[in-house]
């Protein structure tokens, strides 16, 4: 008998469009940790920062063009990580060049934009998909399966809140309404994804109101949301009022889930269900960083097929849904 080594797929090749500051904890470090990864390239806008970042972080090629880095053929998945107001079109291009593309949050400024990009990997036969890093963790499997497992009763409310002090900067990606930048945006797209998860609905906004920096784009927004027969009430935040963190709590006919710091757990998480009767069940986190989760289940996903519930129509309707949200106080969204 004749004994042949069993296949091994080449590592997945991924290059980071936009030597963005979260690019290292997003994918350079879940990289370092596996062997069917490597990262090729990066390309940056920015004079000096591609050579930077592949100097810092052992990359081994740089652009300082963009169309450089997508018409290279050693790459097959792209990471973008530049301002979201460009992510429309740099993910069709990188699309069209043959690549599956992992887009930072938020991937588009509209739905219609959403709807463009989802349209163009299907044509392409590639995957875009929306880096919610904490959709893939066990915490947030957990959290949907108590929901849905109907331990704390039907459900009719929630609340969920995001504080990320960030101090106005003068052309940051973050603030600069014309680069897609905002609270909501940025901080609140968590909060409106993990609603639409536990509801399987999409929002209707009863009220919003925002409070604005100098460029136009939201400091901190409230909205007040319907999800079917669900109320919800959403807190976004780049105010320093002195609150930091996260957390979502799901009111039921019977009890309520409580889950702070459900975006990152891997920095420190709790989860608990407390019952109509004054019972309290702390339920047990298990998992690594968020990032990790992601990683794999973007890399098992490329390679078996596997569809995941941050892509296609998940991109499209939360896309809308902040949209919605943002034409409800004023800001164009576009």
């Amino acid at each position: 008998m004749i004994e042949t080594a069993a296949h091994v797929a080449p590592p997945l090749r991924i290059g980071i469009l936009g030597a963005a500051a979260i690019a290292p904890t997003a994918i350079i470090a879940p990289a370092r940790e596996r062997d069917d990864v490597i990262v090729t390239a990066v390309a940056a806008a920015r004079p000096g920062a591609a050579r930077t970042f592949a100097r810092t972080h052992g990359v081994a090629s740089c652009h300082v063009d963009y169309g450089a880095l997508l018409g290279r053929d050693d790459i097959d998945l792209i990471y973008l990580a530049t301002a979201a107001s460009s992510h429309g079109e740099l993910t069709c291009a990188a699309l069209e060049a043959g690549h599956h593309v992992l887009v930072e949050k938020p991937a588009a400024m509209t739905g219609e934009e959403a709807a463009r990009m989802t349209a163009t990997a299907r044509r392409t036969g590639r995957r875009v998909i929306e880096a919610f890093h904490y959709a893939c963790h066990p915490m947030f499997h957990e959290l949907l399966a108590t929901v849905r497992g109907g331990e704390i009763g039907e459900l009719v409310e929630l609340h969920a809140e995001v504080h990320d002090p960030r101090p106005f900067t003068t052309g940051s990606v973050l603030h600069e309404l014309r680069l897609g930048g905002g609270a909501l945006r940025h901080a609140g797209c968590y909060p409106v994804h993990a609603m639409r998860q536990l509801t399987g609905a999409e929002p209707t906004v009863r009220s919003a109101t925002s409070t604005l920096n100098a460029s136009g784009a939201d400091i901190a927004t409230t909205a007040e949301l319907s999800f079917g027969d669900v109320a919800a009430t959403l807190v976004a935040s780049f105010g320093d009022d002195g609150r930091v963190g996260n957390r979502l709590v799901a009111i039921g006919t019977r009890g309520r889930l409580e889950a702070e710091n459900f975006i990152a757990p891997h920095l420190g998480a709790s989860l608990a269900v407390v019952t109509a009767d004054g019972g309290r069940r702390e339920v047990a986190i298990t998992g690594g960083v968020s990032y990790a989760h992601q990683l794999d289940a973007v890399v098992r996903a490329i390679r078996s097929g596997e569809a995941l519930r941050t892509e296609g129509p998940d991109i499209v309707a939360n896309a809308a849904a902040i949209e919605a949200i943002l034409d409800a106080v004023g800001i164009n969204a576009g």
